[in-house]
């Protein structure tokens, strides 16, 4: 019996199906070590707090993969467009918005990103903001007396 079958029967990972991002990833790349540290929870509440899924219309991507993708467009300091393009081509970044896998064919789009920020509004990015600069405080990624209050 072929060994894809034998996974299957099993219900075991598939490693011929899809590209497993625990296994692959190197714990040592920036973004790897930030899902450590990233409270889920928290970011879920601020979603939760300002972004709304409606029964209608085209489903909405998850709140917490768009919070995520503004984290990671923050750190690179990148375009909606970008974040965009670079979320369907690289596996970290798909690590940190919670995907087990890789996602070849999920994709955002740059409208999806500036809809999101717009929902969330000035008081949900204030709330965002502070919370990554305290997650670079907390790993001395900036020091507290270069911020100027």
């Amino acid at each position: 019996m072929p060994l894809i079958d034998v996974c299957k029967n099993r219900n075991q990972l598939n490693i011929f199906d899809k590209e497993w991002l625990g296994m692959s990833l190197d714990e040592n790349h920036e973004l790897y070590k930030l899902k450590k540290i990233i409270d889920y929870n928290f970011l879920e509440k601020l979603v939760s707090k300002y972004y709304k899924i409606s029964e209608k219309g085209r489903p909405k991507h998850e709140g917490l993969v768009l919070c995520c993708m503004l984290i990671i467009q923050s750190i690179y300091k990148w375009s909606d467009e970008r974040a965009a393009k670079m979320f369907s081509e690289n596996p970290y970044y798909q690590n940190l918005c919670g995907f087990q896998y890789f996602q070849k064919e999920y994709k955002i789009s740059s409208f999806a990103i500036l809809r999101f920020r717009q929902s969330l509004g000035e008081s949900g990015i204030s709330e965002l903001l502070a919370y990554t600069i305290k997650i670079a405080i907390d790993t001395e990624l900036i020091k507290k007396k270069t911020l100027k209050m």
